[in-house]
């Protein structure tokens, strides 16, 4: 019998750093997507953060936000430093989600406790003193030190490195503590249960990979693309902000030699003013937000991932897999994901290596995107995503 076969759904506490409604960032979408699956086999009550932007209620969930708390107050920062517990940490530690937490815990009865992200931790002290037994269920979304540790190795100044690494330090304590204990931690790929495996050989790790609408995005297949390349992700992410620099500046000018017409649309939300300024350049167009992605890829000859920092696997690379639209990426872009370069993406690193397969790319290479397209469909939908999901709760709760 599986999870979704169960009589009386389970009842499961969810604390989130972020409002997964609208779903328009990666970490929003795999929370999401995740919840929407959960909430076919689970009656799913959710305490999470508002932000700045617009958010909404989940219609398949009961929903409380709270105000996110201020970080980098100097009463947070003489604690980090002070402290054992990272900064980053100590940022999402609100006392009314704790007060409202406690009276949850105190009043119900839960039987999965979901954490998303390492940044809950923050709630650590309510949540040992609940007297239930409640499977503790951790979402990690990306291995935190390790994603510290890399932006430590191209930060942008010296104190910028000495505080990433510090900070990578006490994450990584964290991480191997949470590790060690009776918890569950789902990751998005085998490259990082391998690594967390590596770290705690007896670890409870169960691989729930990021997912894609495939019959969504699906509708871009067999349009006629225009010629274009796109570039999708938030825009104030200094990943995506150091891969458009590297490409504006050491690709771009070469292409557009080679190729006059070709043209650059960069989508996503909050673009800084670096990232606006790109858009002075011939070709490139900084679209900014946009309320669906989907027309985009629509019309794409080839979406680009030029990452070189950050961690995680990037629904950015699914949906232009599920929309059928040959990628180019560096290795670090495609980290996690099941796909074969040459088979389902380009791979490049150096600026020549760039332009020739993004020339390749938009000049012919359909069977690119096919084969991702399928890839997608068999690995990486929703509903296969689902179904990883309610086997690692049965699995772990048994």
């Amino acid at each position: 019998m599986t999870v979704g076969e169960e009589k009386k759904k389970l009842r499961v506490l969810v604390l989130s750093p972020r409002p997964a409604n609208p779903p328009n960032t990666g970490a929003k979408l795999r929370e999401y997507h995740l919840l929407r699956q959960m909430s076919r086999w689970a009656d799913l009550k959710v305490l999470s953060f508002r932000t700045t932007e617009a958010y909404r209620d989940l219609s398949f969930a009961s929903v409380e936000h709270f105000e996110r708390p201020q970080g980098y107050t100097p009463l947070k920062v003489l604690k980090g430093l002070l402290g054992g517990q990272a900064l980053s940490i100590l940022n999402y530690r609100s006392e009314a989600m704790a007060k409202r937490l406690r009276e949850l815990l105190q009043t119900n009865t839960y039987d999965v406790i979901l954490l998303e992200a390492l940044h809950m931790a923050a709630y650590e002290k309510e949540l040992d003193a609940y007297a239930g037994a409640a499977l503790r269920l951790w979402d990690w979304h990306n291995i935190e030190s390790e994603l510290m540790e890399r932006y430590s190795q191209r930060a942008p100044s010296f104190l910028h490195g000495l505080y990433a690494r510090e900070t990578a330090r006490r994450l990584k304590q964290l991480e191997l503590r949470l590790l060690a204990s009776n918890n569950v931690h789902l990751v998005c790929s085998e490259r990082e249960a391998e690594r967390l495996h590596g770290w705690v050989g007896d670890s409870r790790v169960a691989v729930v990979p990021n997912g894609v609408d495939c019959q969504v995005f699906g509708a871009a297949q067999g349009q006629p693309r225009k010629g274009g390349l796109l570039f999708v992700g938030s825009l104030d992410y200094h990943p995506n902000i150091e891969g458009l620099r590297f490409l504006t500046r050491e690709v771009w000018p070469e292409l557009r030699r080679r190729r006059k017409t070709l043209h650059l649309r960069i989508v996503g939300s909050r673009p800084t003013p670096e990232v606006r300024e790109m858009g002075d350049l011939a070709g490139v167009e900084v679209v900014g937000s946009v309320p669906k992605v989907e027309p985009y890829y629509a019309e794409a000859s080839a979406a680009i991932v030029p990452l070189f920092s950050g961690g995680g696997t990037r629904l950015k690379v699914l949906e232009a897999f599920a929309a059928g639209v040959p990628v180019v990426s560096t290795a670090l872009g495609v980290e996690g994901i099941e796909a074969q370069a040459g088979e389902h993406y380009l791979a490049a690193e150096t600026a020549g290596e760039w332009v020739e397969a993004v020339l390749q790319a938009v000049e012919g290479r359909p069977e690119l995107g096919e084969n991702a397209r399928r890839l997608a469909e068999q690995r990486y939908d929703w509903e296969v995503v689902g179904r990883d999901l309610g086997e690692a709760v049965r699995n772990w709760r048994n």
